[in-house]
């Protein structure tokens, strides 16, 4: 391969670079996969940060990731990886207790949690289920791997197996190095977050749902207006409106609301 190379230098093709875009991207990608979570997860934590209005929403969005159960176990060192801490918490082996419960009104009992995606409040207690399977698969991790370096705001007890979440996790302290700059950028502009686009009756403030309407479409204006005009009856394939505006003949319902009786008003 070497002197191939060197008989043929024009076969050498260099990687292109990364646009703008790309860089977002590879970034956003980067921290997906290392907390082990979906796209629209990403969506939902971005959503709440910006929502808050409360301090920088990077921070807020990488101090939600790292209050995750799953995140917790791993920096704990009671796993070897992520996803190894995502199966030790759906396997049950996790349990967590509040300070204070508004429902009861008192400091909770202890609880088995099974959802990694589970954020921890500031002052919850969590431990390592008392049992011998539980137990063994933490020895065994701990033995292998060795203790690890725990971040400020998680305290632990090795011996006894229980911990607290103090407070939200220092930036300095993240389990990932990222670029906040890129990531925001590809939650913000015209590719940034949708969203959500909602439609009012015609001289009010109530919001036209988005529910089943005894098969007709949604009430919209634009689409009262479409339907009197006839616009789009006969088109075919993708451009075809939904079942000709609520009926398979070729003439519309004008009225989708008024005839019918599953029928919202």
């Amino acid at each position: 391969m070497l002197k191939r190379r060197l008989v043929r230098p024009w076969r050498k093709r260099t990687t292109p670079r990364l646009s703008e875009w790309g860089h977002c991207k590879y970034e956003t990608q980067r921290v997906r996969f290392h907390y082990n979570i979906k796209n629209k997860q990403m969506e939902g934590y971005m959503r709440k940060a910006f929502t808050r209005g409360v301090g920088d929403p990077m921070e807020t969005f990488m101090k939600q990731l790292e209050s995750r159960m799953d995140n917790t176990v791993w920096r704990l060192g009671l796993a070897p990886t992520m996803p190894a801490a995502r199966h030790f918490v759906r396997e049950g082996h996790m349990q967590y207790r509040r300070d204070y419960d508004p429902e009861m009104k008192r400091r909770s009992k202890w609880r088995t949690i099974s959802i990694p995606s589970m954020r921890l409040r500031v002052g919850d207690h969590i431990r390592v289920k008392p049992r011998k399977s539980s137990y063994g698969v933490v020895d065994k991790v701990m033995e292998e791997d060795g203790p690890v370096v725990k971040p400020g705001h998680l305290e632990w007890d090795v011996d006894k197996k229980k911990g607290r979440y103090l407070d939200t996790c220092d930036v300095n302290e993240l389990g990932l190095k990222v670029s906040e700059d890129e990531i925001y950028r590809m939650y913000t502009g015209t590719r940034g977050l949708r969203k959500k686009h909602f439609r009012y009756f015609e001289g009010s403030n109530e919001v036209i749902p988005v529910a089943y309407n005894g098969g007709r479409i949604r009430p919209t204006p634009e689409n009262i207006i479409n339907m009197k005009r006839g616009k789009g009856l006969y088109k075919q394939g993708r451009r075809c409106p939904p079942s000709l505006w609520g009926r398979r003949g070729k003439t519309p319902l004008n009225n989708p609301w008024e005839t019918g009786k599953l029928v919202r008003a």
